[in-house]
């Protein structure tokens, strides 16, 4: 999650694209989204939310709370009151939003010199299924945690930030 003062920035700049119906990348921060996305490795392609299109469960939706600041997290439900959105880290929702405060939904990831996309089968399997899991979730990442630290495939040391 970025500061306010570098949401506010960040926000301007995406409102552009927005308005110009254009797709803008971003570059997740802190560790709310891991073990899917992860801050300082993978990078994210945002596309505009057309007004008719509704955003589904499991989708990745960057939002924008009441107090200005911007997060990047899954979306886990609608109801009549809104949208609520959960982190893959978390096991708190947070909702209800409502649709202008949703500004763009993940269509890319990059990690690694790769790009693939979020409704790539077996990444969106595992997005719906970690939904699911919500309750399970501080045990289930401490050992996806741990498995990736072994494989060198995560440095606990630059992920600290929240």
């Amino acid at each position: 999650m970025l500061s306010l003062d570098a949401s506010e920035r960040a926000y301007a700049a995406i409102q552009e694209k927005i308005a110009r119906g254009e797709p803008f990348l971003i570059a997740p921060q802190g560790s709310s989204m891991f073990p899917f996305l992860i801050a300082g490795r993978d990078k994210v392609l945002l596309a505009p939310i057309p007004s008719q299109k509704r955003p589904r469960r499991g989708d990745i939706v960057l939002y924008r709370r009441e107090e200005g600041l911007l997060v990047l997290h899954r979306m886990h439900h609608r109801n009549g009151e809104g949208y609520y959105f959960t982190g893959d880290n978390q096991t708190e929702l947070e909702g209800p939003l409502d649709r202008g405060q949703l500004l763009g939904i993940v269509t890319r990831i990059y990690r690694q010199g790769k790009d693939f996309s979020p409704r790539r089968p077996a990444f969106w399997i595992a997005g719906r299924l970690w939904l699911r899991l919500r309750p399970f979730r501080p045990i289930l990442s401490r050992s996806v945690k741990k498995i990736l630290i072994a494989f060198h495939l995560y440095k606990e040391s630059e992920n600290k930030s929240t």
